[in-house]
């Protein structure tokens, strides 16, 4: 009868106690810049590829793929920051 008051309540506080003490550990604005870098040139890598001539339609499987992962990557890190 008394659990909500005596178990419950004691165990929600012990959560949200722990939850406000951890601590969050951020990534450096240079590590941000790299990673944004990084992604730029392998963007425009596959970019480059895709539009070149010489490629055939069979070996562009894998720029599409790059791409789409970088593109990925470069939104969830938009919405991160």
């Amino acid at each position: 009868m008394e659990w909500c008051s005596e178990v419950s309540k004691t165990a929600l506080n012990t959560l949200h106690n722990k939850k406000l003490n951890k601590v969050t550990v951020i990534p450096l604005t240079e590590d941000i810049a790299k990673m944004q870098d990084f992604l730029k040139q392998m963007s425009t890598k596959a970019q480059e590829i895709l539009q070149s001539d010489t490629v055939n339609g069979a070996t562009k499987t894998k720029p599409w793929l790059d791409l789409a992962q970088v593109t990925l990557a470069q939104l969830i890190l938009f919405n991160r920051s």
